[in-house]
């Protein structure tokens, strides 16, 4: 499933689409899409070992670069730490951690206290 989204770089909006993927680990923006729009990143303390669904090492390498930015889906902005690495087609991929982090049903829960 992929939705829209508007990633804000130095007061410019970026249009795109982000893939929603409950079998990534992770948030992640594709490094090409990063060149193209000049979005600033900062390096990681301790690169990330990217790996394949078989367990193999991924060719890419490792992850040793992220970006915080700020994206709107919808009328929902939120600050955003992806992690800069090659997506392929993907601009933006947003995994299980995103898909917690947003389930209405966890945003209830957590209000009135259910469990």
């Amino acid at each position: 499933m992929r939705i829209p989204v508007q990633v804000k770089v130095y007061g410019q909006t970026v249009l795109s689409n982000a893939l929603i993927d409950s079998g990534a680990e992770g948030k992640f923006i594709d490094s090409k899409f990063v060149a193209k729009h000049h979005i600033p990143v900062r390096k990681l303390v301790k690169p990330i070992p990217v790996h394949n669904v078989d367990g193999t090492p991924n060719q890419n390498g490792t992850i040793t670069h992220y970006t915080l930015r700020p994206l709107l889906f919808g009328n929902k902005l939120t600050m955003a730490f992806l992690l800069v690495t090659s997506l392929g087609k993907e601009d933006i991929i947003l995994g299980l951690p995103w898909l917690k982090q947003r389930n209405p049903l966890n945003q209830l829960e957590r209000r009135h206290n259910f469990y």
